[in-house]
């Protein structure tokens, strides 16, 4: 899930960048292409996508880590 969330705000940033750079009409290029109003805030929610899928992918690992430690906890039983 994180990696689809990863993949998507990358999408969405390169292509702010993009449209913001190469497009004649940059607003109309992220309304119709990136669903947002500018390449700005189609670049602002991409980063915050990023962000979120960053945090996602932590705290999976995370959750997956004290997981591992409690079947170890369980199987040696309490010292």
């Amino acid at each position: 899930m994180s990696y689809l969330m990863l993949a998507g705000s990358m999408f969405k940033i390169s292509f702010g960048f993009y449209f913001a750079i190469t497009a004649q009409d940059h607003v109309a290029a992220a309304q119709r292409y990136l669903g947002a109003n500018t390449t700005g805030e189609a670049i602002n929610q991409g980063f915050l996508g990023l962000l979120v899928a960053v945090a996602l992918g932590l705290l999976v690992q995370i959750a997956s880590g004290v997981a591992d430690l409690s079947m170890v906890y369980d199987e040696e039983g309490p010292e």
